[in-house]
C-alpha cells in the first residue's frame, strides 16, 4: 500500500508504525513524494493523517445505513479461515482513526496479531477463549494510562471499528476476560502502557442468532432516574 504526499515535511506520519511479533519497524521511503507500507501487521498510532495525504488504492463505496451496522453488529466467536482485503482494513483503520476523543488526543494503538504462534499463546493469556487462536486477527488496544479519558476514547475507536467491520461483512468480539501482563509480555507492550481491552475480528463462519435485549424503557429514562421516557414531554 501506498500514500502519496506532495507535502515535503512527513513529519505527521512519523507516529504510525508496525509491530510483527512485538517488534516496531520504521515506515520505508519507496518512491519520491511516497511511503510504502509493507504489507503487514499495522498498528494505527496516534495517526493524524491531515488533508493532503491520500491513499492510492480505492475504497469500496459504503451501501449499508448506520442504524443496520448496529443491528447487524454481533459478538462473533466462530471464524471463517480467509484474509482481509488490505482496501478493507485500510477502511476500517480510517473508521478507527476518525473516532472522537477528549481533546482530540487521540489516545490509541492497536495491535493487529495475524501470527498464528502467537494468537494461540495469547488465547491462554485470556481465559482460555480458544475463539481468540482461530480469528483472523486478535487486536490488542494499548492507550497511555496517564490521560484521563484513556479507557473511553479508545473504546469509542474500537467501536467505530466493530461497526465498519459489521458494514464491511466481517465479525468482532470484544475480549475483557485478559491478563494484561501476559498480553503485554506476548505482545512487547511497554510498561507505560496499558491494554485496555482487546477484540477478535476476521470472517464469521456459520450462523450467528442475535441475544435479546431489555426493552427500551427499562433504561431510557426522562430528567429524573426511574422516569420513563414519554414523547411529547419536556
Amino acid at each position: 500500500m501506498v500514500i502519496k504526499t506532495d507535502r515535503s515535511d512527513k513529519a505527521e506520519i512519523k507516529k504510525f508504525f508496525l509491530i510483527i511479533s512485538g517488534h516496531q519497524q520504521r515506515w520505508s521511503r519507496a518512491l519520491p513524494g511516497a511511503i510504502l507500507i509493507p504489507q503487514a501487521l499495522l498498528v494505527v498510532a496516534d495517526c493524524k493523517l491531515l488533508p493532503g495525504f491520500a491513499c492510492t488504492q480505492p475504497v469500496e463505496e459504503n451501501k449499508m445505513e448506520v442504524k443496520e451496522a448496529i443491528a447487524g453488529r454481533l459478538s462473533i466467536r466462530r471464524y471463517a479461515k480467509s484474509s482481509i482485503p488490505p482496501d478493507h482494513m485500510e477502511t476500517l483503520f480510517r473508521a478507527a482513526q476518525l473516532a472522537p476523543s477528549a481533546n482530540n488526543g487521540q489516545n490509541w494503538e492497536f495491535i493487529f496479531v495475524g501470527d498464528a504462534e502467537l494468537k494461540q499463546r495469547l488465547v491462554g493469556a485470556c481465559s482460555n477463549q480458544s475463539f481468540v487462536g482461530n480469528c483472523t486477527y486478535f487486536i490488542a488496544g494499548v492507550a497511555d494510562p496517564r490521560q484521563k479519558w484513556h479507557m473511553v476514547d479508545i473504546t469509542i475507536a474500537f467501536t467505530n471499528f466493530t461497526l465498519q467491520a459489521a458494514d464491511l461483512g466481517y465479525g468482532t468480539c470484544w475480549i475483557g476476560a485478559f491478563e494484561e501482563n501476559r498480553v503485554k509480555e506476548i505482545l512487547g507492550v511497554p510498561d507505560e502502557r496499558k491494554v485496555v481491552i482487546c477484540m477478535t475480528f476476521g470472517a464469521p463462519e456459520g450462523r450467528h442468532v442475535p441475544r435479546g435485549r431489555k426493552a427500551i424503557d427499562e433504561f431510557i429514562y426522562l430528567n429524573h432516574y426511574g422516569r420513563r421516557w414519554r414523547h411529547n414531554e419536556p
